[in-house]
């Protein structure tokens, strides 16, 4: 990574068991999924611990921030539904096209991208996969996929590590059923930002 990118910076030097205070998945199990979907897609564990790290530094800055809720696949307050999913969808696709770019620079470049290109690649893509993993997780969405306003009581209480013997956002919680979903949309996620597919979208 040219040498530009904490790769486990925000967790302490290890991600898999940093945690996240403020988190909605919490830092482990964000870390776990994406090491679970992008291994198989030949994507190395310094280019994976450099996302699952921003992951965490996104859910940092911003996963206590009402007016960032569908960052996070769930309401802003007072937001209907319908007008929060799409929000979290363009913030997607956002992601993904930036990352798309990224990635074109970087090919491009033939090895002589700018630290900074791949620091933006990594950020860009981070942000796209935490989304898509947080629309999984059941203190964002209900059981019909409609979000969760964000704050509101109790649902507060179930996220990521503040209070853990409340957290519905634990390893604990992922069934084997939203492990492969996880792994196929951010799988999904990588071929429409890099063009490599992997797993069962060869």
């Amino acid at each position: 990574l040219g040498g530009g990118v904490s790769t486990y910076g925000y967790v302490g030097g290890n991600p898999i068991s940093g945690s996240d205070p403020f988190g909605l998945w919490d830092t482990d199990t964000h870390t776990r999924l994406f090491y679970a979907a992008l291994g198989p897609c030949g994507v190395s564990p310094t280019m994976i611990a450099a996302i699952a790290s921003a992951s965490a530094l996104w859910d940092s800055q911003t996963g206590l921030s009402p007016a960032m809720s569908n960052w996070h696949a769930m309401a802003i307050p007072g937001q209907s539904y319908e007008d929060a999913i799409q929000g979290t969808n363009q913030d997607i696709s956002t992601s993904l096209r930036l990352a798309q770019n990224d990635w074109t620079l970087i090919q491009n470049a033939n090895g002589g991208a700018l630290s900074s290109t791949y620091a933006a690649f990594i950020m860009d893509f981070a942000r796209a996969g935490h989304a898509l993993e947080d629309s999984t997780s059941p203190a964002h969405r209900d059981q019909d996929g409609l979000p969760y306003t964000w704050p509101s009581f109790p649902n507060a209480l179930f996220h990521g590590d503040v209070l853990r013997s409340y957290s519905h956002e634990t390893w604990a919680q992922m069934t084997p059923d939203l492990l492969q979903k996880n792994i196929d949309m951010v799988q999904n996620a990588w071929g429409q930002a890099t063009g490599n597919k992997c797993g069962c979208h060869k």
